[in-house]
């Protein structure tokens, strides 16, 4: 009888310490939307989400951390760990880079806190970049471009290979000179459709230089579109090649600027004699040349 008691008793004091933690009161952190959605407007390279949290529980939350699903995306939150009262509010906020990017983004936050784990999403609908009016040759011509200067954005050397290669390196094949300019540098810097990023040649200023354009031509630029055009750098062109288009580019695009002129007054009431010395009128100093060179940008 002794030992039922016993038994009974010790039931009752597991019961009872279950019961306590199950009065434990409930972690709940609530949302203002699990599900976000935006519509770029043509030329938006990026865009800002929101999220806002309310800690409907008695006892208080940690946010610890907040992951974005690709590295395009970039979180901020108030503090990390992020501690939110009862009842208290506050949100974080999500950049996301559109850059090269087109069509319908979905994008994924996840959100580990004390009340849990909690996914947030947010969808991004990218403007259509082509321009309405283009007939659908131009329409496909346009889209194909925009895709090749993506490409060109990551890998510079990019025009020169696969599909691009059609137009950057077999019309420059055994080419020099004019003919040259024409199919390597002409295609993208001469365009009836050049690009706001691409520079016009023509009268710049060490227009005149050989080892400008050398340098230039040969290596490119690091972190721009124009690319290494040396075979030894991974472009398509001779040493030979490089250097008929240096050539032509100091004999026939350096346009240096015309000096100002001023004309004589006419003489009214007499003639000049043939023996008559004329002095000549000076023309007024020209300021420093202080143009910025579109390459340097």
């Amino acid at each position: 009888m002794n030992l039922i008691r016993l038994t009974s008793g010790l039931l009752a004091v597991v019961v009872f310490l279950v019961s306590g933690k199950a009065a434990e009161p409930e972690r709940t952190l609530v949302w203002d939307s699990e599900l976000k959605e935006y519509k770029t407007k043509p030329g938006e390279t990026e865009t800002l989400f929101s999220f806002t949290a309310t800690n409907h529980s008695a006892a208080e939350i940690v946010i610890n951390e907040v992951h974005p699903s690709c590295g395009c995306t970039v979180v901020s939150m108030p503090a990390q760990p992020w501690k939110l009262a009862s009842g208290a509010s506050g949100k974080i906020e999500a950049k996301v880079d559109l850059r090269g990017k087109r069509g319908i983004l979905m994008k994924t936050l996840t959100v580990n806190s004390s009340a849990g784990n909690k996914n947030l999403i947010f969808k991004v609908t990218i403007a259509d970049p082509v321009p309405a009016n283009l007939s659908p040759a131009d329409r496909e011509a346009f889209l194909r471009r925009t895709q090749n200067q993506k490409a060109a954005g990551a890998d510079r050397q990019a025009v020169f290979k696969n599909d691009c290669a059609v137009c950057h390196v077999q019309p420059s094949v055994g080419k020099t000179g004019r003919e040259l300019f024409d199919t390597s540098c002409g295609i993208c810097h001469t365009a009836a459709h050049r690009a706001s990023m691409v520079p016009e040649l023509t009268g710049l200023p060490n227009g005149g230089n050989r080892d400008y354009w050398h340098a230039w031509i040969s290596r490119g630029k690091e972190g721009s579109l124009m690319p290494a055009f040396a075979k030894s750098a991974g472009g398509p062109l001779s040493d030979e090649q490089i250097t008929s288009l240096v050539d032509y580019v100091v004999s026939e695009l350096r346009m240096p600027k015309a000096a100002p002129v001023r004309r004589l007054p006419p003489v009214i009431g007499r003639e000049v004699s043939k023996t008559e010395t004329l002095v000549p009128i000076k023309a007024p100093a020209q300021a420093e040349d202080t143009t910025v060179d579109p390459l340097q940008k």
